[in-house]
């Protein structure tokens, strides 16, 4: 596992590795994830290993990280919504509306025609890339 995430990272510290592969109990995905996210924030395994260590907040489940490896797994996911959030919030918007529609159909019309009742700033992204979007719908 320590040779996926120097792969992913391109750095060498198999201490910080080790640290990350065992608070993500090994699991691929987390491990992919996590070493997406420090190639992607500049941030070093031994530092993404601290914030892992630290039980990075609270899980947007609100359990603790003490609780399970998987749940790092998990914390991982947070730590890139929170980015997400952070650097581009119509993004995050636009992942929480399409959650709701789970497993249904997405009528993209109802987004693309109807940004006048989303609020911002997903509004103005919609509106003012609505060209682009609209090329994405078949």
């Amino acid at each position: 596992m320590l040779t996926l995430l120097r792969e992913r990272t391109k750095q060498y510290d198999d201490a910080g590795a080790d640290k990350v592969a065992s608070a993500l109990g090994d699991l691929p995905l987390g491990l992919e994830l996590a070493g997406a996210y420090c190639t992607q924030t500049d941030t070093t395994l031994a530092e993404y290993a601290e914030k892992m260590a630290s039980g990075y907040g609270q899980v947007g489940t609100g359990i603790p990280l003490a609780m399970g490896r998987e749940l790092a797994a998990v914390a991982t996911f947070d730590l890139w919504f929170s980015k997400l959030e952070r650097d581009f919030p119509a993004a995050m918007q636009l992942i929480n509306l399409l959650a709701f529609f789970a497993d249904s159909p997405i009528v993209f019309d109802l987004i693309v025609n109807h940004s006048d009742v989303l609020l911002e700033p997903l509004q103005s992204f919609v509106r003012d890339g609505r060209k682009k979007v609209v090329s994405l719908v078949p």
